[in-house]
């Protein structure tokens, strides 16, 4: 069972690294997957696709999936679903499902450095808009720096937005330069 589990991490890893922080994606990418999974379930398919050729298991498993999920989520699934299907391993569907759940439940914490402080109306707005943007609680930490503009980091999806009044001047002027 053990095995089974660090197998599955591979799995779900994989997936979370191709949406990139894409929490809607993640969301299509699980309910694609538990879909798959429960009419491979209800239909006893695993019965039959343990008895067909690698080829046949792909076209009746990529015929599920694109009739049940997103072209987006289904492209992301095709590659995966190819590889479980390759080494037999449908009956992990069900950990990797539990897997991603996790990750796409969890609130997201992230930093936000400004000149200074907002006011709580302020932050509540960013944080909605946040929320609404990832699709998932977003927890905001403030704090003051020195530089005229704006930075917001979220660790737990590698990702930094900033800008500063410096940045944006040495764009602007390494623009004219090379425009003359």
């Amino acid at each position: 069972m053990q095995d089974l589990k660090v197998i599955a991490n591979h799995y779900t890893k994989a997936l979370k690294n191709h949406t990139k922080g894409d929490l809607a994606l993640l969301e299509e990418i699980i309910m694609g997957l538990k879909n798959v999974a429960e009419a491979i379930k209800l239909h006893k398919l695993n019965r039959v696709l343990a008895h067909v050729s690698l080829k046949v298991k792909k076209e009746v498993v990529f015929e599920i999936l694109e009739k049940i999920t997103s072209t987006k989520a289904c492209s992301v699934l095709k590659p995966v679903m190819e590889v479980v299907l390759k080494n037999n391993r449908l009956e992990m569907l069900e950990l990797i499902i539990q897997e991603l759940s996790f990750d796409s439940k969890k609130t997201l914490e992230a930093t936000l450095l400004v000149p200074q402080k907002l006011e709580n109306n302020e932050l509540e707005a960013v944080q909605q808009k946040l929320q609404a943007r990832f699709n998932a609680p977003v927890e905001i930490a403030q704090d003051t720096w020195s530089k005229k503009g704006v930075s917001l980091s979220i660790s737990s999806l590698d990702l930094e937005i900033g800008f500063s009044k410096e940045d944006i001047l040495k764009k602007i002027e390494k623009q004219v330069i090379q425009s003359i």
